[in-house]
């Protein structure tokens, strides 16, 4: 496929290899430098890999809303399939729209709200974890440990399990399992599947262990007669309006590995980042302490946290500088226009929240720290400035959950703890699906 001077801007290259060692390198580092250079949006090859860029809200308003019927996900997406099957993450078309319509109901804000006492429950667990190092002056592994709590939440609340018992599989496989597979999609060099290499070999293993222990919990599900609370349960109820007919064996399958992996990864790192930022931001640490000590209940409600001033500013603050989702691609379906150019069919766009979240023409002091911003009910001036779950019909459908997830783990940690860290020099990326700090962030935590 070739790109006419006259539409898309192309960076030149007279590499073979196109633009791919500074990109593979460090992806947001080149897209940022030649943004500036060439403008929101602009065409460059890796090796023999057509892409496009964009940095323009409304360019990305077309592609994931106003024209999304004409995209579909890109490659990588796709090799996801190999872990997540045809679940809503990876799945397209009316397969795709049919299963949403089914699930949507399950997600809905009160069946949400019902979860919060498990998430409190597992963050009560994390601390009592840490009291250990706590009492020898020793740091916790952060993410590791927002990792593991975030994984927890997800067992109990979509399956009504425990990660110790019938979900051990899960914390055992599924690291494992996506590993192998980041592998795949990050590296232009990687080994097909079909190939028995090792890795390989550990991937289709994980994926068996974790197939038999879903497909299981599913039909004891069913012989039991679904009545719990647990999303599983709540889905194994559905039926299609139109088919009556609920989801297969398969399908529920699909969506429980898709809600653990989308469910506990971006959480964790999304929580990571909101420490970091606290821990540079001093001032911001001890006020969101001082109104959670003064303002929450010992017995909250989801209420009760919406009314803790600088809570949702700081999680939104923090996902604008560092959103956990740092790139997002599709493809063209057909030839169309797209504001002032034209895409031929196959086109492959990709865009970064990271980028967008900083365009200096939509956010002031855009660099800046600055949770204030979200204060007093103000919002960004245009609606695809500030994206960190997507956006339209494909906008993630567990939002709430990870918010209020992220709202209870941050109350229950900052009442009781004071978080330090030695080095705050910041600790670089990590380009994975996430935008994972590249050093571990090891922290103390001081009893307030």
């Amino acid at each position: 496929m070739t790109y006419a001077q006259s539409s898309v801007p192309t960076l030149p290259t007279s590499s073979p290899l196109g633009h791919l060692r500074q990109y593979v390198s460090n992806p947001l580092q080149f897209l940022q430098t030649h943004t500036q250079t060439m403008g929101d949006t602009f065409h460059f090859r890796l090796v023999g890999r057509q892409l496009i860029t964009t940095r323009d809200p409304d360019l990305i308003q077309q592609l994931l809303q106003g024209q999304h019927r004409d995209f579909q996900k890109n490659k990588a997406y796709r090799k996801l399939q190999l872990l997540l099957g045809q679940g809503l993450f990876t799945s397209e078309g009316e397969y795709w729209l049919a299963n949403r319509r089914m699930i949507q109901p399950a997600f809905h804000r009160e069946q949400i709200m019902g979860y919060m006492q498990v998430m409190r429950q597992y963050a009560q667990d994390l601390l009592r974890m840490w009291e250990p190092n706590v009492q020898e002056g020793k740091p916790v592994h952060f993410l590791a440990d927002m990792t593991q709590v975030t994984l927890s939440v997800i067992a109990k609340t979509m399956l009504g399990v425990d990660l110790e018992g019938e979900a051990q599989a899960v914390s055992e496989q599924l690291p494992l399992a996506m590993n192998v597979l980041l592998g795949k999609i990050t590296s232009p060099l990687a080994t097909p599947m079909w190939l028995p290499t090792k890795n390989n070999r550990q991937f289709q293993q994980a994926v068996q262990e974790l197939d038999a222990m879903l497909l299981q919990l599913i039909e004891q599900r069913r012989r039991q007669g679904a009545t719990g609370k647990d999303l599983l349960s709540t889905l194994l109820q559905l039926k299609d309006e139109e088919s009556g007919i609920g989801l297969t064996d398969v399908q529920l399958r699909d969506e429980m590995m898709t809600f653990f992996l989308a469910g506990h990864e971006t959480t964790a790192v999304a929580l990571t980042w909101v420490l970091y930022v606290l821990l540079l931001h001093p001032e911001w640490l001890t006020r969101l302490q001082t109104e959670l000590r003064q303002q929450l209940p010992e017995t909250y409600s989801p209420q009760d946290l919406q009314q803790v001033p600088s809570l949702m500013p700081l999680i939104q603050e923090s996902m604008r500088l560092m959103p956990s989702v740092w790139i997002l691609g599709r493809l063209a379906k057909r030839e169309m226009p797209w504001g002032p150019y034209t895409l031929p069919e196959g086109a492959s766009v990709i865009f970064s929240p990271y980028l967008v979240h900083r365009h200096p023409d939509y956010w002031d002091r855009p660099e800046d720290f600055l949770p204030e911003r979200w204060m007093g009910g103000s919002t960004p001036s245009h609606k695809y400035a500030y994206f960190p779950f997507g956006g339209g019909p494909r906008l993630c459908i567990g939002n709430h959950f990870a918010l209020l997830e992220m709202q209870v783990i941050l109350a229950e940690m900052l009442t009781r703890y004071t978080p330090r860290m030695n080095d705050l020099s910041h600790p670089g990326y990590e380009y994975s699906l996430t935008l994972r700090p590249a050093r571990a962030l090891m922290v103390s935590m001081d009893p307030t």
